[in-house]
């Protein structure tokens, strides 16, 4: 029977599929199939689809009588992989049980037992799945098949020891055979034999990409033949796009490609996706717009989507070819603080949940076998350039400081009403490794006679905890890790803790009754990397933070009593360090931070130092944000050729920059000098080639910038000179990356004249200026255009070319004749109109805007119904 493909496949994938069924069902043929081929092309997704079809042809006949799938990006030994057989084959596994009435035996001779009998569990039901396929109909030549996919296989090794131990379970007798289908990126095998088919998926071709993208799309978009034929356009020009990027793109159409500005978007994407040649600069544009979609919407929800994704970037990153209980990853997010403080621990894992299945869904996450997940490889080249990053978003740098060299995971856990938990297989809990649970839980209930029988924890976070002081069973827990306490309103003393000889990660958050730490606290924790005491009241830091060597990651904000910070010499693996809102800190005990060779986020925003360290030669710092400091002047930044965002806003103490200050700053991306006092800008400024936001709104005495400062910036997406003394704006036609420009309270008497076009400017605000005329002849792509204020302006020229427009704000202009123009403009959603207007007829717009403002109308005829006048 000829094999039936689905109706998202292309003709090339479902020739693919089809010659791989067939050499699957020849039994002459090779026992292996290998699919091969560079990352996102769609190798996994066709062994899905053929393990899908084989698990839908079993019921109605074929030649296997089962399939078996295995994620290879996951080491097995030989329990792991026969509890993910179990799992797979519906078999009742008792390898997590303890039985606890076992005293006389051993437990290596005991768990021996029960691999044994799991495994003899698992042969048993292989024959009864033959039995039930074939019945007692079988001839002599007859040959019962199961397929045994070994999915994103990285380490030859690993591959052979896992077919050892699966040809093993096989039932015995001759006439059983295994079959495997193996996806890796490599063509072959180092040791390959004559019984491996090799079959190669490659990039999808021009029309190939173009009919995947208009399949996938969903929703009904003006323009879908023209993506398509764009995105074949790429394809053809980078000899092909892998099918991932095509998904990737077309699901983050579906998501938001309903609005204007989604649709803009990709168009952009796709544009700037063929002007290149090379496979990686054509795919780049695309990649970042899928991922720039999870950000539509701007509501608590999507932050958390955001955020989350990133946390998980960072994670897979570190572990390209990792995967993750997906209860493990909600937990760390949860624990991360992406959810808020979890008042809720039940809702907060639900919310957690919604997330994955979104992230899966956009394409950038894969869910595998056995509630694995892992990442679509090709995101992992994108990496994080949001103004707020990771740093400041996560509140323990869980997916950077931890590692399996010297932390286990969280293991098997579990959500319930108030907690996340190792599933418990006996009352008495001795079981328990990980455990969040919230204050309001224990109410009721005694601490120290909850926590007794626990003193096996790994991992303990009490979100809101109600005692005053630790229950002495806490510092009893010789394995702990990971201890989280977060929101201790209560909580005045934690001395109790220094036992904690294991610790690696460690919070005490928002204690306000915690004034004094016992100054030995950290001498016996030397293993701890992550340390958070946000919120918490102490004037000084014990001098035993000197111990801690191994410390990545250090959190001190909002420590609104902290006066000074100890010297960090000891502190070389420090990677963060976060200060901000500790608005006493006055004094810092080095002189240098040349040290911190590590070092790449550093954070004294809202403190009240005068004076920053050297900060010497930091090869590593990409992140220095000094907000509303109190800075007299600024250090050298010349040696921190990594840097790729500086925030000096509101520090309104600053009022100059040196001329060495644009000096080694080509990976600078975010510059961000609004509300400082600066007078003037080096006449060298400018030479930022990757800078893509420069916010200078607010320097109320910033009068002058130098003519040549934006030639070099041809990266530049956010300008924003809100509120200067600018009188005159320099050339800005090479700014052609430029979606975002704000011009605000400027005395701007005149808009620059474009040598050149603007092809991506969107946002175009100009209210308040002194301006008497704009020509928009070069702006086509405008969204919005904002005038309000501009009493001078009396004319707009070439409105009728900006068919994108959807905001227009001329109120309080000199324009007191309706521009005709507007008529056609067929995406306007929100029109404010000046005064002095005389003669206007809705019945003739081809598109009435949803929102209408108008103040003082004079003669007003209404052609169309539902309309909104202030």
């Amino acid at each position: 029977m000829e094999p039936t493909a689905t109706a998202s496949m292309t003709m090339q994938q479902e020739q693919q599929f089809k010659k791989i069924v067939y050499l699957l069902e020849d039994k002459k043929a090779k026992s292996t199939i290998a699919l091969v081929g560079d990352a996102g092309v769609g190798k996994t997704w066709m062994a899905r689809e053929i393990n899908d079809y084989y698990i839908n042809e079993s019921i109605n006949g074929g030649c296997f009588y089962g399939t078996l799938w295995f994620s290879m990006n996951k080491k097995y030994d030989e329990r792991s992989l026969y509890k993910a057989i179990a799992r797979q084959l519906s078999i009742h596994s008792s390898l997590e049980e303890d039985e606890g009435n076992d005293e006389k035996e051993d437990r290596p001779t005991h768990e021996k037992k029960k691999l044994k009998g799991l495994e003899n569990k698992i042969t048993e039901k292989l024959q009864l799945m033959i039995d039930e396929k074939f019945g007692g109909d079988r001839t002599s030549e007859d040959k019962a098949f199961i397929l045994l996919i070994l999915d994103d296989v990285c380490c030859e090794s690993n591959e052979e020891e896992t077919r050892s131990k699966l040809e093993k379970l096989l039932p015995k007798e001759r006439k059983t055979a295994l079959k495997f289908l193996v996806t890796r990126r490599n063509k072959a095998r180092s040791n390959e034999t004559e019984n491996e088919e090799v079959i190669e998926i490659k990039p999808l071709s021009n029309e190939e990409s173009g009919t995947l993208l208009k399949k996938l799309i969903r929703i009904s978009v003006p323009n879908k033949e023209s993506f398509g034929e764009s995105i074949g356009d790429v394809a053809k020009k980078s000899k092909g796009l892998p099918a991932a990027v095509v998904r990737l793109v077309a699901e983050a159409l579906n998501q938001s490609g309903e609005h204007d500005s989604g649709l803009l978007k990709l168009e952009s994407a796709l544009k700037e996706a063929g002007s290149s040649e090379e496979l990686d600069k054509c795919i780049r544009p695309l990649l970042c717009h899928a991922i720039d979609m999870l950000q539509g919407g701007g509501t608590d929800a999507v932050e958390a989507l955001v955020n989350c994704y990133w946390h998980s970037w960072e994670f897979f990153h570190a572990h390209v070819h990792g995967a993750i209980d997906y209860n493990e990853l909600i937990l760390s997010w949860i624990l991360e603080g992406y959810f808020g403080y979890a008042d809720h621990v039940k809702e907060a894992y639900e919310e957690g949940y919604r997330v994955l299945m979104k992230l899966i869904e956009r394409g950038v996450m894969k869910m595998q076998e056995g509630k694995l997940v892992t990442m679509e490889e090709l995101v992992l080249t994108v990496p994080d350039c949001r103004r707020v990053g990771y740093e400041q978003r996560s509140i323990l740098g869980l997916a950077r400081v931890l590692d399996e060299s010297i932390w286990e995971g969280f293991g098997t856990v579990a959500p319930s009403d108030d907690m996340i938990m190792t599933p418990r297989i006996h009352p008495r809990q001795s079981n328990v490794s990980t455990l969040l649970i919230h204050g309001s839980r224990l109410s009721g209930a005694e601490p120290e006679t909850f926590f007794k029988p626990m003193l096996g924890l790994q991992n303990l976070a009490i979100i809101n905890p109600r005692f005053k002081s630790l229950p002495p069973s806490l510092s009893e827990m010789e394995k702990l890790q990971m201890l989280v306490l977060r929101g201790c309103d209560q909580l005045q003393n934690i001395d109790d803790i220094q036992q904690l000889k294991s610790l690696i990660v460690l919070e005490i958050s928002d204690a306000c009754f915690l004034e004094n730490i016992t100054d030995d606290l950290f001498e016996q924790m030397t293993n701890l990397r992550s340390l958070n005491f946000c919120g918490v009241p102490i004037k000084t830091l014990p001098s035993s933070l000197s111990k801690l060597s191994q410390l990545h990651w250090l959190i001190l904000r909002r420590c609104s009593s902290l006066e000074s910070l100890p010297s960090l010499k000891a502190h070389t693996n420090l990677e963060v360090l976060d200060l901000s809102g500790s608005t006493s800190l006055l004094k810092l005990i080095d002189k240098t931070f040349s040290y911190l060779k590590k070092l790449h986020f550093l954070d004294f925003s809202q403190t009240s130092i005068k004076r920053l360290p050297i900060l010497g030669k930091l090869e590593n710092l990409t992140r220095l944000l000094l907000r509303d400091c109190k800075l007299i002047r600024l250090p050298s930044f010349k040696a921190l050729p990594a840097l790729q965002y500086l925030e000096l806003s509101a520090s309104n103490m600053l009022k100059e920059i040196g001329g060495e200050f644009s000096e080694n700053k080509d990976k600078l991306q975010i510059l961000d000098l609004s509300k400082t006092e600066i007078k003037c800008l080096p006449s060298n400024f400018g030479n930022f080639p990757n800078l893509e936001l420069l916010d200078l709104s607010d320097a109320s005495k910033l009068v002058e910038i130098p003519k040549k400062a934006f030639k070099e910036m041809v990266s530049l997406r956010h300008l924003n000179l809100s509120n200067t003394k600018l009188q005159h704006l320099p050339n800005i036609s090479n700014l052609v990356n430029l979606s975002q420009l704000f011009l605000k309270s400027c005395p701007l008497q005149e808009f620059p004249r474009m040598e050149g076009v603007l092809p991506r400017l969107e946002v175009l605000d100009l209210s308040e200026t002194e301006i008497t005329s704009l020509s928009l002849n070069n702006l086509g792509s405008l969204r919005e255009l904002k005038l309000r204020g501009c009493s001078k302006l009396e004319q707009l020229h070439h409105l009728e070319l900006l068919v994108h427009l959807e905001v227009l704000d001329f109120w309080e202009t000199g324009i007191n004749k309706f521009p005709l123009e507007i008529y056609e403009l067929t995406q306007l959603k929100h029109l404010d109109l000046p005064k002095g207007i005389q003669e206007l007829d809705l019945g003739k717009m081809k598109h009435l805007p949803e929102e209408l403002n108008w103040d003082e109308c004079g003669i007003f005829e209404v052609g169309k119904p539902a309309l909104h006048i202030d």
